[in-house]
């Protein structure tokens, strides 16, 4: 993801550079996140850049990764597979992050994202790009919550698993 970051920085630096005659063509520079501190404050910039991350990765989860046991009909199997709509729930969770927190922060929901860019364009070794902390713990943790609220509450246990619990609650229970 940094390499792939990195060489977009450095593509739109390229157009930076060819447009640099119209200020209003690239306005965030080279067109990756920039939060709106001086209007919303440090503090509100983290929170909806967690909040949207959280929901971003919840509706991942939701969708993609939950595990569905198979129906035994061939038939239906196909049809299953055919009707799944990850790209558009977690496409539409991403466009509703954009227009939701996209005045505030960018809505970067990925650090990735910011990194590269600003690492291209030198952007991340001035001054004024000191609240990019934003980015780097606020994404992280968004998806870490998420994914420790799924792991918890609604993944199931495999057979195995729930065998092994009882079979450590038994064996505590015989050492008291």
């Amino acid at each position: 993801q940094f390499n792939g970051a990195l060489l977009a920085g450095m593509v739109l630096g390229g157009f930076l550079r060819m447009y640099s005659r119209d200020p209003l063509v690239f306005k965030d520079l080279t067109g990756y996140p920039h939060a709106n501190i001086d209007r919303f404050g440090y503090g509100t910039c983290f929170i909806v850049e967690l909040v949207a991350t959280f929901f971003l990765v919840f509706i991942f989860y939701a969708t993609a990764v939950v595990d569905r046991p198979e129906p035994k009909d061939p038939k239906a199997a196909v049809l299953k597979r055919d009707t799944h709509v990850y790209s558009l729930t977690i496409g539409g969770a991403l466009a509703m992050a954009i227009l939701s927190i996209g005045p505030i922060t960018g809505a970067a929901l990925n650090p990735w994202r910011v990194i590269g860019p600003a690492f291209a364009t030198q952007e991340l070794f001035s001054n004024h790009y000191l609240y990019a902390w934003i980015y780097y713990v606020g994404c992280p943790l968004g998806g870490l919550l998420s994914a420790l609220l799924w792991r918890f509450c609604f993944m199931r246990k495999t057979k195995e698993e729930v065998d092994q619990d009882k079979a450590d609650a038994e064996e505590a229970a015989e050492d008291h």
